[in-house]
């Protein structure tokens, strides 16, 4: 089941962007949200308007490399209790089945409030340093962002509200490509 909700978010979440649906992307957030990446970048996202300005450049990505499909393939998943979900998984940008760059692997938590599961944590494998991501850099290099090594989480987008706890991403095996 766990495999099942995460996929179907993600399969969701790839429509957002490729719709240009910003409305449907907050269903799917909750606020804040951290964003690390494998450049070392780290983002606690608190306000809407900022959110959508990151949502606005990814869709300008997609849309300028005229992508036709971004994909999302589930890699693992870790159940931590009843409304905790840890997944990693691969992103594939693609004009035609074509690489638009090379596929890169990811994790997030997803936590189940108001009855619905919503993404409070993201451990991005792309080298990005700079908010909003323009253009998506991924490290191919020997021990790169394809191979990542995931820190983490930031504590304050870790908490459940009302719960002082800090979650911890499983560890992400290596690719094997």
């Amino acid at each position: 089941m766990p495999d099942t909700i995460i996929q179907t978010w993600l399969d969701r979440h790839s429509d957002t962007f490729l719709q240009n649906d910003f409305v449907a992307h907050m269903r799917r957030v909750h606020l804040p949200i951290c964003i690390r990446t494998a450049g070392g970048a780290e983002w606690l996202i608190r306000e809407e308007a900022v959110l959508r300005n990151g949502f606005d450049a990814w869709v300008k990505v997609i849309r300028d490399q005229h992508a036709t499909d971004l994909v999302y393939r589930l890699l693992s998943v870790d159940k931590q209790g009843e409304d905790i979900i840890w997944a990693s998984y691969s992103t594939h940008i693609l004009r035609d089945a074509t690489p638009m760059v090379p596929a890169y692997d990811s994790a997030l938590c997803l936590i189940h409030i108001d009855g619905s599961w919503k993404c409070n944590s993201v451990i991005s494998g792309l080298s990005n340093t700079q908010w909003p991501v323009v253009m998506p850099r991924v490290d191919t290099s020997e021990g790169g962002a394809h191979k990542p090594d995931f820190p983490s989480l930031c504590p304050e987008a870790a908490r459940l509200p009302n719960e002082p706890s800090i979650l911890t991403p499983p560890v992400i095996p290596p690719r094997k490509d």
